[in-house]
């Protein structure tokens, strides 16, 4: 029987500190056939050393000027020879049988095109803090509407078929949004399944707590202005789902600066965006209720 191969990405960036359990973590998948592809991505600390003195023959380990994640991943990707491609950051980790149920899931269902799960959130000492559903409801089947409200799939989790990859991809140079953008396009074209129990391990920590959060709404209004031009290529109201994605952006926001780095300045601001665009939503389906509306029956 011939077993897909399945090719890990995992770019890293001074990431010393983890990047060893995160390796070993894929080392240790139930599943048999991987390659292991580690896309250094220009560090300056000892993690190439790390690296390197682990054994394991379907270990791969490029170096790279420094470029970003999304450059690191594509380069993964392009020197990548497996089936499938599923992706892993330099300081999370998988479960053992992470890949082997992914892999049953595209083989009962051959039309499926990505495959996602639950994760556990830990944090640095690798005690669990909770799932990732406790607070997120995920979807399954053609789900690009539930997933343009609120992004909903974690990368760590993914595993996606390689030629989906090649025609929906590359990750654009995005430097937080570039996984939600991926994730967009393949859900406006094919069927995404989900499996409903944490498989991979999300550690938070701070310097992933540092990212830049008005970084992430730029670049989701970056995302939503490309897809508002696309309604008529995927049959949605694309005005009413951008409206609502940018609601549920600046008030994601306004808790991102208020309860995780306490930026007061920064939670009244965007706060003040949210109020804007929900007053926006309530007059303009107001006036289409009231105003447009009667007009329309007259024709």
């Amino acid at each position: 029987m011939n077993v897909p191969l399945v090719s890990v990405i995992i770019p890293t960036y001074n990431g010393s500190r983890f990047i060893r359990e995160t390796i070993q973590s894929v080392i240790g998948q139930t599943y048999p056939k991987i390659e292991i592809i580690v896309i250094d991505d220009g560090s300056t600390d000892n993690t190439p050393d790390i690296v390197k003195s682990i054994n394991d023959p379907r270990l791969i380990h490029i170096r790279q000027a420094n470029s970003g994640v999304s450059m690191a991943r594509n380069h993964g990707i392009d020197i990548s020879h497996g089936d499938y491609i599923a992706f892993l950051d330099h300081d999370d980790v998988w479960l053992p049988h992470k890949l082997e149920r992914q892999l049953q899931l595209f083989k009962e269902d051959p039309n499926i095109a990505m495959v996602y799960s639950d994760t556990f959130i830990i944090d640095e000492n690798n005690s669990i803090i909770n799932t990732y559903s406790h607070k997120i409801k995920f979807y399954r089947g053609m789900i690009f509407k539930e997933l343009f409200s609120s992004c909903f799939i974690t990368i760590l989790t993914v595993v996606i078929k390689k030629p989906v990859f090649l025609e929906v991809g590359p990750f654009l140079p995005f430097k937080i949004g570039e996984d939600y953008d991926l994730f967009l396009k393949c859900a406006a074209r094919y069927p995404i399944d989900y499996i409903d129990e944490p498989l991979a391990k999300y550690r938070v920590h701070e310097s992933n707590y540092s990212k830049n959060y008005e970084t992430e709404v730029s670049e989701c209004i970056e995302i939503f202005d490309f897809w508002k031009n696309q309604g008529n290529v995927i049959g949605y109201d694309m005005n009413k789902l951008v409206g609502k994605a940018i609601i549920n952006t600046y008030y994601n926001a306004f808790k991102n600066a208020l309860r995780r780095r306490k930026d007061y300045k920064g939670a009244i601001k965007y706060f003040f965006y949210f109020f804007i665009a929900r007053l926006k939503s309530i007059v303009l389906r107001i006036l289409l209720k009231t105003v447009f509306s009667p007009i329309r029956k007259q024709f």
